[in-house]
């Protein structure tokens, strides 16, 4: 297909977005592409055929092309193109409005399906290449955020809803300017962020019914791109803004929901691991309100044989007993996505139909303590069932304070093909549904049982926030240095984070969940000995913490102040474990 220097320009005092003819490829953003000519990007499709042969096309297609203006939306067609051994086969629109009192825009695309023997499988779009490189920052949603060097990081992949893409933006930064990308969706589909050597920007959409012959897509939200003056601070507050009037923060902010115990509001160190002696002295010493996280209450080794955690080991309710009347509350690990096919329940429950299944059928299968552990689909009415009894069972015969359900807010969902479920096949929207259905009942039955109990998660998507009381944000240490309050700026005031790997690093890590207003702590008791001035130290946080816990809790995380003076700078590098 031949390219000419002809243009199609759309634009406000905030922004610009420059279309070269005839394929409509994305050449300019205020500064921000350096596309060759013909190069440009915009969309990409990919289909799939019963043979499961893929074959994928882009914008430059041959085809017949059209667009035009109205008011402050630019259409662009492109129509009657061809498949192998089709005519005519699909037609594809873009939509791209204009937001007149800033720099943002948002784009819809539409694929019309005419083939009878091809359906649609990927759709990659917005489809952004050309992105400078030189002398730009990325601030990503991985953990709590990632600030990180373009190019040296790529390629880059954030899966939605995971710890690896916590929210739906991420923007580019230069000195003093910003370019802004995000899914303003409100319902949760599964999705995938690309940033690739290039530097090309890609959000790749999974269709519900993947594959099916003759079925049309059409983008169900909106993509977001724009510019903004300032750097990743700013960029949070522009995503707040949207995801702020989202379901997820619908009960209003921490200070004014009654859903969350008071009791968990007032928490401010955490214990981790299994009891011991030096737990009791500790919490005398730190002379504040404390919770214990506890794995391995199980006669199950951890990581195997799940979820066959009864009974547990001897003397867990004596010990939980003597627990809570220190005044520590009780929160037992159980994972709430995994079941191992080498327990004895996987022969006496049957889980099996109710296992994520891949195009073939098959069921998907991950290693842990080199077990093979079996994903289950959270929209069954079965796995939502089974997590709720196993919650239960803790809540009414063990007496605990609130259960940890691991995985559910940190691992990437999985395209599951089982239509038996009753979701469609694929893409779609339906692993948030089935999670937050499962929560949220789940939440009501231990709820029945005990008022105050509380149920929390590993990481922090925020399509949970409403349902789970509390997120641990340990993992988060993981991609320090390069560490950045993204997610804190975006929602701070509406979550309870707690915890990080602790041990070395004490005073620093402890610090810093401080300043980012999280419960502190998630150690070990035996790591910490009483007369130590981390324990002192980790007593005068965990008090200030509380008494300023209108403002480090309930309050909105500004921009910190700049800090003058011969005060010494101190760093370490954290590592991994």
């Amino acid at each position: 297909m031949k390219h000419t220097n002809s243009e199609i320009t759309i634009g406000n005092e905030f922004v610009n977005f420059i279309f070269e003819e005839p394929g409509f490829g994305l050449k300019g953003i205020m500064g921000f592409l350096e596309s060759p000519e013909g190069m440009g990007k915009l969309w990409r499709v990919e289909l799939k055929n019963s043979a499961g042969d893929i074959f994928s096309l882009d914008n430059a297609v041959e085809c017949i092309v059209s667009h035009k203006k109205d008011e402050d939306v630019l259409h662009l067609s492109w129509n009657s193109i061809g498949l192998p051994g089709e005519k005519d086969s699909l037609d594809v629109e873009v939509g791209i409005e204009l937001e007149s009192i800033s720099g943002l825009s948002y784009w819809t695309i539409t694929v019309k399906n005419k083939s009878k023997n091809w359906g649609i499988w990927i759709v990659d779009f917005p489809y952004i290449s050309g992105i400078k490189a030189e002398g730009m920052k990325l601030a990503y949603p991985h953990f709590l955020g990632r600030l990180v060097s373009l190019p040296g990081s790529l390629p880059i992949k954030m899966i939605y809803p995971s710890s690896s893409a916590t929210m739906q933006y991420s923007t580019v930064l230069s000195d003093s300017k910003g370019l802004y990308l995000a899914a303003y969706d409100s319902e949760c589909y599964y999705k995938e962020f690309l940033y690739e050597d290039g530097i090309s920007y890609r959000m790749r959409n999974f269709p519900e019914e993947m594959g099916l012959l003759g079925k049309d897509f059409t983008l169900p939200y909106k993509a977001v791109v724009g510019s903004l003056d300032g750097d990743w601070i700013e960029a949070a507050k522009i995503y707040r803004n949207w995801a702020s009037k989202q379901k997820w923060c619908s009960k209003g902010r921490l200070s004014e929901r009654k859903d969350i115990p008071s009791w968990f509001k007032d928490i401010s160190v955490w214990f981790v691991g299994s009891p011991s002696e030096n737990m009791d002295k500790l919490c005398k010493v730190l002379d504040t309100s404390v919770a214990f996280h506890w794995y391995n209450w199980h006669e199950i080794p951890f990581d195997k044989f799940y979820p066959d955690y009864f009974p547990p080991k001897e003397g867990f309710a004596d010990r939980v007993q003597e627990l809570q009347n220190s005044g520590i509350r009780i929160m037992p690990y159980i994972n709430a996505r995994l079941w191992d096919t080498a327990a004895k329940s996987w022969e006496s429950e049957n889980p099996e139909p109710y296992t994520t299944k891949d195009r073939g059928l098959e069921k998907y299968i991950e290693h842990w303590a080199n077990q093979n552990h079996s994903v289950m689909c959270p929209y069954t009415e079965f796995w939502q069932r089974k997590v709720s009894e196993i919650v239960k069972t803790l809540v009414r015969k063990y007496k605990v304070d609130g259960v940890y359900l691991d995985q559910i807010a940190s691992m990437s969902p999985v395209l599951c093909f089982d239509k038996s479920h009753g979701h469609p096949a694929g893409g779609g929207n339906h692993w948030v549904k089935g999670y937050r259905k499962l929560v949220e009942e789940t939440r009501k039955d231990a709820r029945r049982i005990n008022p105050d109990a509380i149920l929390t998660t590993e990481d922090h998507a925020e399509p949970f926030l409403d349902l789970f009381d509390g997120f641990l944000t340990c993992n988060s240490v993981f991609v320090a240095p390069e560490l950045i309050p993204l997610f804190n700026y975006v929602y701070s005031g509406y979550m309870i984070a707690f915890g990080r790997y602790n041990g070395k690093g004490f005073a620093m890590k402890n610090t810093q969940m401080f300043l980012w207003g999280t419960q502190m702590g998630w150690f070990g008791a035996d790591v910490l000995s009483v007369d130590s001035p981390d324990a002192q130290y980790l007593k005068e946080l965990a008090q200030a913490f509380l008494s300023a816990r209108k403002f480090l809790l309930f309050g909105e995380m500004l921009r910190p102040p700049e800090i003058h003076g011969d005060n010494p700078r101190i760093s370490a590098l954290w590592r991994e474990g």
